[in-house]
């Protein structure tokens, strides 16, 4: 008679040298469920970390923003006034390029080494943006190709398929490189018809009026007393997103520099590389070319981010007031924040 242990033994599973036992393998519907609930994760998982990306881009945008007002604030201590936001060194009506608010901040934003390879008090603008072979203005060129990183918004380095970085009128042909692009540009009030002054003589009342409510106004900028709507509740500066503003002409004004203007002291959409205007509505996109070439927009999705000319700095929901723009007295929220001395009552959202 066989011994009872070695039948009990034979009838055992037997094992691997490793000690694992011999398993089914998966069937081809567990294999599937599988399959289906890892889809489910990454499906709840891509837009979580995409919204995470979005939320950090925002964050930097926003220290941007904060660093530009600081600046600014500086910028008024040293010099008892903001910088124009479309700078005119001679104020007259010649149209030559010249220097934006942004340009004349570098200093304050620890880029005095940009500044002074600019030349901007030792050459005119007009000059060596026209004397591309002269090699005086070597250091010139070099820097107004720079990309400066407080002037870039993450989200917005992006840009509309058929938009265009270079501007066909102010970036001279004969350079590499378009001057470097910025995501901010200054707040030159409610204006509809013209960013920057006129050249039109006598210039339109309906022009000097909007000058007057300019935040950031072409020629000679604001003392902080001259803002009398008060600081925390007027914009100095917004964000600003290269849009595909016309099928025909796609490289004219709707991206921003952070250097300066085609033709000082601005002629109307000359001046929207460094200035936009709530005379329309936030993110303007749809049937409105002159509210894509003309106003503030951002990359972010509802809305924009904003400083203040206290410094602050607030994201603005794309559904803000918007009222008429054609009586003062009848502007919405975003257009009282947008002008510096309508005298309404108003507060951020």
């Amino acid at each position: 008679m066989k011994n009872k242990f070695a039948v009990e033994w034979l009838r055992a599973p037997q094992h691997t040298g490793s000690g694992v036992s011999h398993r089914q393998a998966f069937t081809l519907v567990e294999l599937l469920v599988v399959i289906a609930i890892i889809a489910l994760l990454m499906a709840l998982l891509v837009p979580a970390v995409g919204g995470a990306r979005e939320s950090a881009r925002q964050i930097t945008c926003f220290n941007n923003l904060k660093q530009l007002g600081l600046a600014a604030q500086s910028y008024h201590a040293a010099n008892n006034i903001l910088p124009a936001g479309i700078e005119d060194v001679d104020q007259t009506t010649s149209g030559e390029a010249n220097w934006g608010w942004s340009t004349r901040l570098l200093p304050q934003l620890e880029l005095q080494n940009l500044y002074e390879n600019l030349l901007v008090d030792v050459y005119p603008m007009d000059d060596m943006r026209l004397g591309t072979t002269n090699p005086l203005y070597d250091s010139f060129r070099k820097a107004a190709q720079e990309p400066v990183s407080t002037f870039l918004c993450p989200s917005g380095m992006s840009q509309d398929d058929g938009a265009d970085r270079r501007d066909k009128w102010f970036d001279p042909k004969s350079y590499d490189a378009a001057f470097a692009a910025s995501n901010y540009a200054a707040c030159f009030g409610a204006s509809k018809s013209n960013i920057g002054w006129a050249w039109i003589q006598p210039v339109p009342p309906v022009w000097l009026a909007a000058q007057r409510t300019a935040p950031m106004p072409a020629v000679r900028g604001h003392t902080f007393a001259a803002i009398k709507d008060g600081l925390t509740n007027t914009f100095m500066a917004g964000e600003v997103f290269a849009r595909n503003a016309s099928s025909t002409n796609k490289n004219v004004y709707w991206t921003a520099k952070w250097i300066g203007v085609e033709k000082a002291p601005g002629n109307g959409g000359h001046g929207t590389s460094v200035a936009r205007t709530v005379g329309f509505p936030l993110n303007s996109v749809a049937g409105s070319t002159q509210g894509r070439v003309y106003g503030f927009s951002s990359a972010h999705p509802t809305g924009a981010g904003f400083v203040f000319c206290d410094g602050s700095t607030r994201f603005i929901d794309d559904t803000v007031e918007y009222g008429n723009p054609a009586n003062i007295n009848l502007y919405g929220v975003y257009q009282k924040l947008g002008v510096c001395n309508d005298g309404q009552d108003v507060s951020a959202p």
